[in-house]
């Protein structure tokens, strides 16, 4: 666990949790952060980079919202996930995991071969940094 871990867990009581239904919402000045109600630190720890925002404006066009996606993320295995974010361990290190994103949205798979890092804040969600996350677009457009 990376010391600002230990430290967030200091700060924010939270239940260790396997699956959650996260949003992340696009600002006008066009970054995206995470919407975490019981953050208690400045809000640019949620703030999405590395290609997790790129990936955020991928799935925003997909959405029925102009400014929010939401997901449900797994570290268990989920029926039909849209995508699976899958560890580079020789990528990460104790300030963030950077994860490859496997498209399965169709035959086409439209993004696929992408990257994205992730920051502490996943560690504090789930306790740890899982080796694969398992997600659901929960507001895309049918």
């Amino acid at each position: 666990m990376s010391k600002f871990t230990a430290l967030l867990n200091k700060i924010i009581k939270r239940d260790k949790i396997s699956s959650r239904t996260l949003s992340f919402r696009k600002e006008d000045d066009g970054d995206w952060y995470a919407v975490i109600p019981e953050w208690k630190l400045p809000k640019w720890h949620l703030k999405m980079v590395a290609g997790a925002d790129d990936f955020l404006d991928y799935l925003l066009d997909l959405s029925d919202s102009d400014d929010t996606v939401t997901i449900h993320a797994s570290v268990e295995k989920m029926k039909k996930p849209d995508y699976i974010l899958e560890d580079i361990p020789e990528e990460s290190n104790a300030d963030g995991h950077t994860y490859a994103i496997a498209d399965l949205t169709s035959p086409e798979a439209p993004y696929q071969d992408q990257e994205c890092w992730l920051c502490p804040v996943l560690e504090w969600t789930f306790g740890q940094y899982p080796s694969r996350i398992y997600v659901k677009h929960l507001n895309k457009i049918c």
